[in-house]
């Protein structure tokens, strides 16, 4: 969790400084990050294990943490005027919202907490989309 707090703070105070390739190498590993803590929260054989040793809420965090600093600096390169950075945030910012909407869309109970947890990343996508300027 501090790894994934550094790299969103660094970015953020940092971001007029870094190159568009530094901002990518960050998101991958944000993004790697919450693809190994995704993987880990839908695998039900593996919840029971992970409720034992105190890893579940852990991983959880993990994943929207990272998710939620992922989102929040594709959604500022995207917002930057036509160019490189908007260029290199626009397939990855559309894929990724999309697996995420479409996954609480297809989400059968509202009430359990995995669903709740969702919510919350769809609301930052939906601000986010909101804060775009009309095109």
């Amino acid at each position: 969790l501090l790894l994934i707090q550094a790299t969103n703070e660094i970015t953020l105070s940092q971001y007029p400084y870094l190159q568009t390739s530094h901002l990518l190498m960050l998101t991958s590993s944000l993004e790697a990050i919450y693809n190994w803590s995704y993987s880990l929260s839908i695998r039900v054989y593996l919840q029971d294990t992970l409720a034992k040793i105190n890893m579940a809420d852990l991983i959880k965090k993990m994943e929207l943490a990272s998710i939620g600093s992922y989102l929040r600096i594709m959604f500022r390169m995207y917002a930057e005027n036509p160019g490189d950075r908007r260029t290199q945030a626009e397939l990855r910012l559309i894929r990724r919202c999309y697996d995420i909407t479409a996954e609480y869309a297809k989400a059968t109970d509202a009430h359990t907490p995995a669903t709740a947890n969702k919510l919350t990343i769809v609301v930052q996508i939906l601000q986010g989309y909101n804060a775009f300027e009309q095109e």
